[in-house]
């Protein structure tokens, strides 16, 4: 089985106006410090929903606007939302800041590799805890890999639920996949491209947000692109 290093170091926490909160953090050991974001403009709120839908992601969604620096670029363009790692062994995330999700929810979306090499994390955050800036992840590699973990701003490393390991569900190289999360309670059921792929049992984080996640291992310059994002009620 492949092993794939990824060790979360915190480094930088910027709380983007009301509604775009976005955190990166390294994926090796020791990481050089990096600049201060520069905050993304104020948008219109989002209402908390039973079912919740982004599929434009204009200035308004709560994802946020345009931000760049010489680590990460974040982007709306043709409908869809981008994010561009463009340094080694780096995890960013961007979170939808809206009200957290109560209750039992389907998470889902389409996840496409555009440029960069296929070693690359790419997937989605949920259950987003605001105050401790912990969350799950569920993330896949353009190569065909996927992992669970439970991860933070101040994590030194994550926590796997699930370990990498490969599926054939995943399309691979510069693919989009449909990515789905069930989160019933403790329980987390992962699908890719409408097939089952595990299911895993944690309840340390309840009742949060939900976010993109992007991340570079030995190769830079991974550039992610997510859309049809989808929240609804089991």
């Amino acid at each position: 089985m492949k092993h794939k290093n990824m060790i979360s170091i915190s480094l930088i926490a910027v709380t983007l106006s009301m509604l775009a909160c976005s955190s990166v953090s390294s994926l090796i050991a020791t990481p050089t410090p990096l600049p201060t974001f520069t905050p993304i403009p104020t948008n219109t709120p989002v209402p908390s929903a039973s079912v919740f839908e982004e599929t434009e992601f204009t200035r308004a969604s709560c994802f946020g606007g345009d931000s760049s620096d010489e680590d990460v670029e974040r982007f709306s363009e043709g409908g869809q939302f981008h994010m561009t790692v463009k340094t080694p062994n780096l995890l960013a995330w961007t979170i939808c800041d809206a009200d957290p999700i109560q209750g039992d929810y389907i998470l889902e979306a389409d996840v496409t590799t555009v440029d960069g090499p296929d070693n690359n994390a790419a997937g989605l955050i949920f259950n987003y805890n605001d105050n401790t800036k912990e969350f799950y992840n569920f993330a896949i590699g353009a190569d065909g890999y996927y992992v669970m973990t439970k991860d933070g701003l101040n994590y030194t490393e994550p926590t796997f639920l699930v370990e990498w390991n490969t599926s054939s569900a995943i399309q691979t190289g510069k693919s989009t996949n449909h990515i789905k999360l069930e989160v019933i309670g403790s329980t987390f059921k992962y699908y890719v491209n409408d097939t089952l792929v595990g299911e895993v049992s944690d309840s340390s984080l309840t009742n949060g947000q939900v976010g993109f996640l992007v991340g570079t291992f030995d190769d830079a310059n991974v550039h992610i692109s997510f859309d049809n994002v989808k929240i609804s009620k089991p």
